[in-house]
């Protein structure tokens, strides 16, 4: 799992969340991609350090399915609510949500209170 509870300024997941996902990975090449692969159907999943940070992830996911690609997303699930209308709308094949547990443990784990919470009332939507 991730180490985003612990806190630790330095750790690989921190530091993947202070980066521009969208100028480190561009579309472009997202597509480019899909292109290469397409041939052999396979089936995508994105479960980078946090994907819905990534501005264009339903834009790939789009591009995936006009590709008749089926297309994963693995989430802490604390944007749902922010991107839900782009998430039913991109033809999403499956949204993964990681939860570790009850309400406080859940929150305990990922060092943010009201997590849990957040990811329920998303997920109502």
């Amino acid at each position: 799992m991730c180490d985003i509870g612990q806190k630790n300024e330095d750790s690989m997941f921190n530091q993947n969340l202070k980066g521009d996902f969208s100028k480190d990975f561009p579309i472009e090449r997202f597509k480019s991609l899909i292109d290469e692969v397409q041939f052999f159907k396979p089936y995508l999943s994105a479960s980078t350090t946090e994907p819905l940070l990534y501005a264009p992830m339903f834009d790939a996911v789009r591009y995936a399915r006009s590709k008749n690609l089926l297309m994963n997303v693995t989430t802490n699930g604390v944007f749902i609510e922010k991107r839900v209308d782009e998430i039913l709308d991109s033809g999403l094949h499956r949204l993964s949500v990681s939860i570790d547990g009850p309400r406080a443990i859940h929150d305990e784990m990922r060092g943010l209170s009201g997590g849990y919470d957040k990811i329920m009332n998303g997920s109502k939507l």
